[in-house]
């Protein structure tokens, strides 16, 4: 089966920023599965990334680590980009490929800042508990 997040790095760098921390931690796939009350199948699904992520999951996968799950977020904010030449004398094929690569990225930062918000909401009404 094809990972659902091969099409996003970020998300990617997520789950990989996710095992790092699970294996700098000794734990092991099956004992985060049975804390999550998840089969070890299930989880590696979502490591791999062929399952997808929810923030509530990730929120809970952090508590067992015991790290605030920002960390995961904010170790993917996007760098400055560099210039990109966009007058019409450069409107070759290769460019419109960027401007389309450039596209899908504004989709994913999006997407990325989208998750911060949910997590800081979420972390902030656990807080309020």
């Amino acid at each position: 089966m094809s990972s659902l997040i091969s099409n996003y790095p970020k998300m990617k760098k997520l789950l990989s920023s996710l095992k790092q921390a699970r294996l700098q931690k000794n734990y092991t796939q099956e004992y985060i599965a049975s804390e999550l009350n998840i089969s070890v199948r299930s989880f590696r699904k979502i490591e791999s990334g062929e399952t997808e992520l929810t923030v509530s999951r990730l929120q809970h996968i952090a508590r067992i680590l015991e790290v605030d799950p920002v960390v995961f977020i904010e170790a993917e904010k996007p760098k400055p980009e560099k210039a990109v030449d966009r007058t019409p004398e450069s409107s070759t094929s290769s460019t419109r490929s960027e401007a389309q690569l450039m596209s899908i990225i504004d989709k994913q930062i999006t997407l990325v800042e989208k998750l911060e918000n949910l997590l800081s909401l979420s972390l902030r009404e656990k807080n309020k508990d």
